[in-house]
């Protein structure tokens, strides 16, 4: 869950599992930047226009805790989720390169974390006859290491993207060969499916 600001439209929304919710009073803007990562979104690089399903309303549930109440546009109430304040809620990963809905990730995409200790992601690459897999590259854009990862065909690959991290930001990027598709019917450069994602601060 994070707090996102739309620059075009100077619009406040709640992002959670991939869907935004409107967030209009400021009161409660400020009390979530108390408590949740912030992301600004340009809306021109937005590879797809996000899922709006409703408002957010923030409450001070006591001390340690933000109460987040997610509704339905009709006003039915979704969820309601405890956040709470302490330092491990700076843990912030912001998919540059956003993965699509139906759950692949570009070949060429950028990750950037902020306080993330350990970060796994779960991959999937379809079975193919002509192949067994490809490699995938990962390479920290701060100190210009990088690691090769073999991602098998046809079974669950866990890929360790950051595994012993430091506090403050560090850009990823991801790179593999684009999946062998009819470019006509799907022109999307395809690198592998995320079945996961599992991040946990310093």
């Amino acid at each position: 869950m994070r707090l996102l600001f739309l620059l075009q439209k100077e619009a406040w929304f709640v992002e959670h599992q991939q869907a935004w919710y409107r967030l209009e009073d400021m009161n409660e803007v400020g009390l979530a930047l108390s408590g949740l990562a912030l992301n600004m979104v340009n809306q021109h690089e937005l590879i797809e226009q996000p899922h709006q399903a409703g408002t957010a309303r923030v409450t001070q549930a006591d001390d340690r805790r933000l109460s987040v109440q997610l509704s339905s546009p009709d006003h039915q109430i979704i969820a309601t989720v405890d956040v709470v304040l302490d330092e491990n809620t700076l843990l912030n990963v912001d998919w540059n390169t956003k993965p699509y809905r139906d759950g692949w990730v570009s070949s060429d995409a950028t990750i950037t974390l902020d306080n993330v200790g350990a970060m796994y992601l779960d991959a999937y690459l379809p079975a193919r006859s002509d192949s067994d897999g490809k490699m995938l590259t990962i390479s920290n854009q701060v100190t210009g290491n990088s690691l090769e990862v073999w991602v098998a065909r046809d079974q669950k690959t866990r890929i360790p993207l950051v595994q012993n991290g430091s506090k403050g930001k560090v850009s990823l990027n991801l790179h593999c060969e684009p999946e062998l598709i009819d470019q006509t019917t799907d022109p999307r450069q395809l690198g592998f499916v995320m079945i996961s994602e599992e991040a946990s601060p310093v």
